[in-house]
């Protein structure tokens, strides 16, 4: 399970990193924040 969570974090890094290679304006702080909540649940 904690490997799970652990993959998860990794993952919702990497696609970060991607967004800010690409510049992707569709993504706000806010639904990253969001994310990060519900991660904490």
């Amino acid at each position: 399970m904690d490997f799970m969570f652990v993959s998860l974090i990794f993952s919702f890094y990497i696609w970060l990193y991607c967004l800010h290679i690409y510049g992707s304006g569709s993504i706000s702080f806010n639904q990253i924040w969001q994310f990060q909540q519900i991660l904490n649940v």
